[in-house]
């Protein structure tokens, strides 16, 4: 399993876009190569209106390093084969973003 943090912003004009300012995308990609698991989570963030930016962490991880929560997003990556969590942060209406 390869387990991914990348940042992610709204593209302009989506429905995100109104109400998001950005957001941090934790990814459980089930593949044995990383460069393949960034580029199909890269395709579902841009498939949902959002574009990604930084890739924070990308690596080969194993169920029992993660927290309970986050381990229901492991294991519903067994089953799915991909699993994104989008933790969101609201636009900043003074910056007019």
């Amino acid at each position: 399993m390869v387990y991914l943090r990348i940042a992610a912003f709204p593209r302009s004009g989506s429905d995100e876009s109104t109400r998001f300012g950005s957001a941090i995308v934790n990814a459980w990609i089930k593949r044995k190569d990383i460069d393949e698991a960034i580029s199909v989570a890269r395709r579902m963030i841009a498939e949902r209106g959002w574009y990604s930016e930084e890739v924070e962490d990308a690596r080969f991880a194993s169920r029992e390093e993660f927290p309970e929560k986050s381990r229901d997003y492991f294991d519903q990556a067994e089953v799915d084969s991909e699993v994104l969590v989008f933790y969101t942060a609201p636009r900043d209406e003074a910056e007019g973003k």
